[in-house]
């Protein structure tokens, strides 16, 4: 039952880093020269674990601002993409929540049981 916590927890922790991953994104998808934070999942002995790196994809060339006279490179986030990752991160996130609401009432029925 305890091992059931702990990967539910270690879920619960990686899509929270995908969730702040894709917000980042979001949030600087017209920020000239951002890299977008791509996250990767592994698996681990309790669960799950994800690592955010910076995406060396280079960005969609963008008009110079003055006094620049050559084009600059813009982000290279992709809105669409990352508003689905967000989701798909906040959906995993509330599905490793109810784990540990259901494991929290098993728990407490058996010590009920037991007491």
């Amino acid at each position: 039952m305890i091992r059931a916590l702990n990967t539910a927890l270690a879920g619960a922790l990686a899509r929270e880093t995908q969730v702040n991953a894709a917000s980042k994104n979001l949030a600087n998808v017209s920020t000239r020269g951002y890299k977008r934070v791509e996250v990767t999942f592994s698996e681990t002995p309790s669960g799950v674990r994800a690592e955010a790196t910076r995406s060396d994809a280079p960005g969609a060339p963008v008009p110079p601002v003055p006094p620049e006279t050559e084009p600059a490179e813009g982000s290279n986030v992709d809105l669409v993409q990352e508003t689905a990752r967000r989701i798909e991160g906040e959906r995993g996130f509330e599905a490793n929540l109810q784990v540990l609401r259901s494991q929290d009432e098993m728990l407490g029925t058996l010590l009920d049981r037991k007491g």
